[in-house]
């Protein structure tokens, strides 16, 4: 939680600093966006003895803030920072259980205008809130994130709408199970995912 708030402050910061260099700036727009998350690669390493036909994802969504800042009509640089919820199902011997993951995504794009389209890449930093599930199939789950990952995309704007579509990726995260029997179990997943946008910039 206290990388959580950091993020915030920092955030907070960023929002705040054009004002402060409004004549160095072409254009400042702040707005809120949401969307769903899509998952493109299979579980691996699954529970052992679990069939990978016994999971299956969930479409994920995730809500959040932004900040663009654009030079010269061209050259632009968006940071946001993203509520991201994603799950899946595993299909065991005494029901499904469901498995979701939170994530807090810092995400700093550094894009270009191009023909009426916005075409970015930049670095995302991930930071897990929370991890759970459903039952009682297990006595805990974790949820470990690689620090530091990519994302890359393009949008276009309609008047004050922008829609998005990007990737995320960066390694592959790892969930430890505690079964209950004090076994450990692990799964690994996806690498990497897709995020459809819509937000509204002001």
């Amino acid at each position: 939680m206290k990388k959580i708030a950091l993020l915030l402050l920092v955030c907070m910061a960023t929002l705040a600093a054009p004002k402060a260099h409004a004549g160095l700036l072409i254009s400042n727009k702040m707005g809120v966006k949401g969307g769903l998350t899509f998952y493109t690669a299979n579980i691996k390493n699954a529970i052992p003895l679990l069939p990978k036909s016994n999971i299956s994802y969930n479409t994920g969504f995730h809500v959040g803030i932004a900040d663009r800042l654009t030079l010269l009509k061209l050259l632009y640089v968006q940071p946001e920072l993203l509520y991201n919820r994603t799950s899946y199902d595993l299909k065991l011997d005494n029901g499904t259980t469901r498995v979701h993951t939170d994530l807090v995504n810092f995400p700093v794009a550094v894009g270009l205008h191009l023909l009426g389209f916005r075409v970015y890449a930049g670095p995302v930093v991930n930071i897990l809130s929370n991890s759970g599930f459903s039952g009682s199939a297990f006595k805990k789950v974790t949820t470990t994130y690689p620090a530091i990952g990519y994302q890359g995309g393009v949008g276009f704007s309609i008047l004050w709408v922008d829609v998005d579509f990007k990737i995320n990726g960066g390694g592959a995260p790892t969930q430890t199970f505690i079964n209950n029997d004090n076994s450990t179990s692990r799964v690994d997943l996806a690498k990497y995912n897709l995020m459809l946008s819509v937000g509204v910039m002001f």
